[in-house]
């Protein structure tokens, strides 16, 4: 299967309620231009409500020892409830978004109370669960 292929898979995947959350948050900024700043994508994934309480994100910032590194804490017993399909959707978006704006950006999804990792991404970007952290 081809990069392309996956990546279109997994973003049809994604709920339409969730899916216009994270882009709403974004519009603003996209609106602007093709770059959003690191810290509008931070603010935005910290301020809504909807992945707080659906997805179990609980904080988002970017490490202060390698700023290239987006931190996304979720909270595992919710997260894990979200279908799984929806979660590699989501995981997906997050790094395409901060990928494109932050020069070489990398996303980690961590558990927040063990700081495991909860998605591990490829050289491709593309991510996977992981089951049992």
């Amino acid at each position: 299967m081809t990069t392309c292929h996956a990546q279109r898979r997994l973003r049809a995947a994604l709920g339409a309620a969730l899916l216009s959350t994270l882009l709403l948050t974004l519009l603003p900024a996209a609106a602007r231009g093709h770059w959003v700043k690191p810290e509008e994508i931070i603010a935005g994934l910290n301020q809504d409500p909807v992945l707080r309480d659906r997805l179990g994100v609980v904080q988002a910032y970017a490490d202060p020892k390698l700023p290239r590194l987006l931190v996304i804490k979720v909270q595992r017993d919710i997260w894990e409830k979200v279908a799984a399909e929806k979660r590699l959707g989501l995981s997906q978006l997050w790094y395409e978004t901060w990928h494109h704006n932050v020069d070489q950006g990398i996303v980690a999804v961590l558990d927040a109370k063990t700081d495991k990792s909860l998605v591990h991404y490829d050289a491709n970007g593309l991510p996977q669960l992981v089951s049992d952290p």
